[in-house]
């Protein structure tokens, strides 16, 4: 008599999609709750930052909170804040209000990047013309991020090793 049995369960060695690969569907996905859940400690872990600071703007772009981004003081930086700005200059070019959360890190990172903004209170456009000072408004009283390390775009260089290793 032959008894079936049951098949094996995947192993962490090899399982059936590769972490990766499921983080990034469902960062592609456009599902609020799925981009949540994707930017647990797991995303902060593994990807890399050019995607980390891509998905941190599809959170902006879908409405998810930016707070509930996990690691995002450790991770965020100059580039982050300037895509941050792209992404605020979009909105206010189409009149609309950007979300709050997204200054805390622009403040982070202070540089002349909001000039582009500041230039569109001068709008013929009057819909452009107040969303823009609402932003400034909302970036002139955001608190900084409290980022661990203060990251720039380009890593500092490291002094050598004092005894030459």
């Amino acid at each position: 008599m032959h008894i079936p049995q049951a098949a094996p369960t995947p192993s962490p060695a090899s399982p059936l999609l590769p972490p990766l690969l499921v983080l990034r569907e469902a960062l592609r996905s456009g599902d609020p709750e799925l981009i949540t859940a994707a930017l647990g400690p797991s995303a902060a872990a593994h990807l890399p930052d050019d995607e980390y600071r891509r998905a941190v703007v599809d959170c902006a772009r879908h409405g998810v909170p930016l707070d509930h981004i996990a690691s995002l003081a450790e991770r965020a930086d100059a580039e982050l804040a300037l895509m941050l700005v792209d992404f605020a200059y979009e909105l206010v070019a189409a009149g609309q209000d950007v979300p709050e959360d997204v200054w805390p890190v622009v403040r982070a990172f202070p540089g002349p990047a909001t000039a582009r903004l500041a230039a569109e209170t001068q709008s013929p456009v009057a819909g452009r013309r107040r969303a823009a000072a609402r932003a400034l408004a909302a970036f002139a009283t955001a608190q900084p991020l409290r980022t661990a390390a203060r990251r720039s775009a380009v890593p500092p260089v490291r002094p050598a090793h004092p005894t030459g290793v």
